[in-house]
């Protein structure tokens, strides 16, 4: 019985794992001179980071919330009180839709950064 408890909970754990692996990559925008670059760790998404690619500024984002196709963050300014939840959530490999919720109220879609070598 304890083995079939671990397997289910392995099963379940590897099912999230390989959904959040889709969000991996860095994502641009045309409304945007931001790269938004999200990375992964063992459980998923472990970090988000927006990098200006005029002054290479970096904007890091607090994960809120996260589930097997979608996650949230939040950036908060605190020197001009700018505050903002944004959603991430796949459209399809190459496409994340991110509702923008707070000072700036949109939805917007991302494209994959793809640099060929």
């Amino acid at each position: 019985m304890k083995n079939l408890i671990l397997a289910i909970a392995f099963c379940f754990s590897s099912a999230f794992i390989y959904a959040q692996e889709c969000f991996e990559g860095s994502w641009v925008t045309p409304t945007s001179e931001y790269v938004t670059i999200i990375y992964e760790g063992e459980y998923g998404v472990r970090r988000v980071v927006n990098k200006n690619v005029y002054d290479g500024y970096l904007i890091e984002e607090v994960i809120v919330k996260k589930n097997k196709k979608t996650f949230t963050t939040k950036i908060q300014n605190y020197s001009n009180g700018y505050f903002v939840t944004i959603k991430y959530k796949i459209k399809d490999k190459n496409t994340l839709i991110c509702r923008f919720k707070g000072d700036f109220n949109k939805t917007l879609e991302y494209k994959r950064l793809i640099i060929n070598k």
